[in-house]
């Protein structure tokens, strides 16, 4: 057991030092909607999240990770990078994970979800994300990644690790307000297309520059 512990920190030291020295690399643009600066949820893709994790690190985000054994993993990174890590994911763990997210909601934290996690389907806005953000009152602010040279995993998410030096671009969506009353698979669709546009924005930004 101590053995299993040591592996899982080392691992975690060395996944937040690669974070932390590719992300110097990277030469990272924010584009879209300014980043309100306020209480938000940030909403983003499984397989895109080493940019943002980077590019916000050390705020404090409560983000949610998953219970998994490489989520443990994923927990220790995220709070060495200055994350509050909250634990849990719909097929784990979810329900006290949703009312640590609200604790933390009415401390005053942002949000952060990735918003086809833990494990899929790749790119399909889960209702989850919804769900808090009515009973936080807190609006959904939708990010896409994109990643000039890259390489892409073949995991569920098509995980993708920026090349060093490359250019990266952060898209931010407008907010997305979700009133208690609102049909929760209606507000899912329009969130999940609406990150899925900014995505492809993201995607094809360094195509005419």
């Amino acid at each position: 057991m101590q053995l299993e512990r040591f592996k899982i920190n080392a691992a975690a030291v060395l996944g937040s030092l690669f974070v932390l020295v590719l992300g110097r690399t990277l030469r990272t643009k924010k584009a879209g909607r300014k980043d309100p600066g306020r209480c938000v949820i940030y909403a983003f893709w499984h397989g895109r999240m080493i940019v943002p994790l980077f590019t916000h690190r050390g705020r404090r985000i409560s983000i949610l990770i998953s219970q998994h054994t490489d989520g443990e993993i994923a927990s220790k990174v995220a709070r060495i990078l200055g994350y509050d890590p909250v634990r849990g994911s719909t097929t784990r763990g979810g329900a006290k994970a949703f009312r640590q997210m609200l604790r933390k909601a009415r401390a005053g934290r942002c949000l952060a979800v990735a918003s086809d996690g833990p494990r899929g389907p790749r790119c399909v806005f889960q209702p989850g994300v919804v769900k808090l953000a009515q009973l936080t009152g807190l609006p959904i602010l939708p990010v896409g990644i994109g990643v000039e040279r890259k390489k892409v995993l073949s995991s569920w998410d098509r995980f993708v690790i920026p090349a060093p030096f490359s250019r990266c671009v952060v898209v931010y969506g407008d907010p997305i307000h979700v009133n208690k009353r609102d049909d929760v698979s209606t507000v899912t669709s329009v969130a999940g297309k609406e990150l899925a546009e900014l995505s492809e924005t993201a995607n094809s930004y360094f195509l005419t520059r």
